[in-house]
């Protein structure tokens, strides 16, 4: 800054010496017309700008070199009027029309460009078609289909736009901290949306974290559930997306005691299994014990051929697509497989692949639009007549995440439920028809149930490390509901009924 005033004042006082020389110069000439400074500064402009009225001429030798030099001055004046002109136009003036066209619709403002925001903002102008998606602090400015990036940071944005709760702010940054941060600060701007695996316990209402490997593995677990013959899973890779991938499996796939699974993980787990000291509560550990198990194995994947030979199911979930490809080439290349083979890719679409960019990143998934309505009618029910019972917003950050996974699990209760049908999208229909089949089951049907909903309900707690107390204490994560179900009494294990009753309300809310 001190550099360019520097030569912008050098500028102009050298300007000023050449009019003063000029006018001293020509005062005294025979036939001079270029005799006050008012003169000298008018014969400079009509030449830099190549006018030329020829009223003032120099007629000195000195004189005529200074006009030269003015002369050959107004290629860079006009060149500096243009780049002043095209830099007013692209930098100040051009993002501010492109905001003026779209300014009557409802934003979704991303607070940085980014390759995943660009690719949700296709598909939320494809849904939402009426709504403006704008990039801020975007290196150019450009707009296409409502789009709009400007050069101007969020906090800038927000000063012209105003705080407006129909809005919706998306952080797509690098720095999580950071951006759950600026989420939280933003009061009144309506719903924030954070791309962040964690956050703080309490967070508002109108903040939600999005994370791409929960999405990646919710996704997974939807679209290729269990089969009734398949007990044996591996998984190869120790990475974020491998752990949301066991994390979902194990609170999803709860079946029938006379059922168990068994997930083979390969890769270092030991930074996951010292978070976890309760794994051991809801599966047995290496030594084959009753119901799911989980074996760590410390050796290459390749040194047991046997168990890739046996595995119902192969999932490759290293960090890199490379990777991914490569473990998949080398597995069909070298054994004779008999499960699948499943690979997370996330920039390609392959028949056996899953984890899209395009699949996973949509306005749905991001912000969790029918999984937390869902959840939320949920909570309602269960609340439905008592006086002083807390409202969804007033929840902490655990108990709305309990009421989501219970709401995601909905999926696997209709599937139990109606083992012929794909189970895709949650309707009333389903529901209406899954609780009419919980009705038909007999006493050790609904027993059943029973069990596999606080088996759900206690690996979701002990995930979270929560500990059995005689006495429940939700601050320092106690319940004394966290015993085998065999261990509750008659009436603790009648509760776990509501869970499966819920589709009955479900259903008649879908048909409201």
């Amino acid at each position: 800054m001190r550099r360019r005033l520097f030569w912008i004042l050098g500028g102009l006082g050298g300007y000023v010496l050449l009019l003063a020389l000029l006018c001293l110069t020509e005062r005294g000439a025979e036939g001079a017309t270029i005799l006050t400074p008012a003169d000298a500064l008018w014969y400079s402009l009509v030449t830099m700008t190549t006018v030329g009225y020829g009223d003032l001429a120099p007629v000195t030798t000195v004189g005529k070199i200074i006009g030269t030099l003015f002369l050959m001055l107004s290629l860079g004046f006009l060149a500096l009027l243009v780049s002043v002109s095209v830099s007013a136009l692209t930098g100040a003036l051009r993002p501010r029309l492109l905001l003026w066209r779209v300014r009557g619709r409802n934003w979704y403002l991303f607070s940085t460009p980014d390759e995943d925001g660009a690719l949700l903002a296709q598909q939320l102008l494809a849904e939402q078609p009426d709504t403006a998606c704008v990039f801020c602090a975007a290196p150019e400015t450009r707009s296409e289909r409502s789009c709009v990036w400007v050069p101007w940071s969020l906090e800038t944005m927000l000063a012209r736009r105003g705080r407006r709760k129909q809005d919706v702010i998306l952080f797509f940054q690098p720095d999580e901290i950071a951006a759950v941060d600026a989420a939280v600060s933003l009061e009144g701007c309506g719903l924030r949306c954070v791309r962040a695996e964690e956050g703080p316990e309490t967070l508002p209402d109108d903040v939600i974290l999005f994370s791409p490997q929960e999405t990646t593995a919710r996704h997974y677990w939807l679209d290729h559930p269990l089969g009734p013959a398949e007990r044996e899973l591996v998984l190869i890779g120790d990475g974020p997306w491998a752990r949301e991938l066991l994390e979902r499996g194990l609170l999803n796939n709860i079946l029938p005691p006379d059922r168990r699974v068994v997930y083979h993980l390969f890769g270092d787990w030991s930074a996951w299994q010292r978070r976890h000291p309760a794994l051991d509560r809801m599966v047995w550990i290496d030594t084959p014990g009753q119901g799911d198990g989980v074996v760590f194995h410390r050796e290459p994947f390749d040194a047991d051929p046997a168990l890739l030979q046996r595995a119902d199911r192969l999932i490759l979930c290293a960090d890199s697509d490379s990777e991914n490809l490569r473990l998949c080439w080398q597995l069909k290349a070298d054994w004779p497989l008999t499960g699948a083979v499943h690979l997370r890719l996330e920039r390609l679409q392959l028949p056996d692949s899953f984890g899209s960019r395009a699949l996973c990143l949509t306005p749905d998934a991001v912000l969790r639009q029918s999984l937390s309505r869902t959840a939320r009618q949920m909570h309602e029910i269960y609340c439905a007549g008592s006086k002083n019972a807390p409202t969804w917003e007033s929840l902490s950050r655990f108990t709305r995440s309990s009421n989501i996974a219970a709401a995601d699990h909905l999926y696997e209760k209709v599937r139990f439920l109606l083992p012929e049908e794909d189970v895709r999208e949650l309707t009333g229909d389903l529901f209406r028809r899954a609780y009419d089949a919980f009705l038909a089951l007999d006493p050790e049907g609904r027993e059943i149930c029973r069990s596999m909903e606080h088996r759900r309900w206690c690996r979701f707690h002990w995930l979270h490390n929560w500990q059995y107390a005689e006495k429940r204490d939700n601050a320092r994560r106690r319940h004394p509901c966290l015993i085998p179900y065999e261990d509750l009494s008659a009436a603790e294990q009648a509760k776990d009924d509501f869970a499966w009753e819920l589709l009955g309300k479900l259903a008649e809310h879908a048909g409201a």
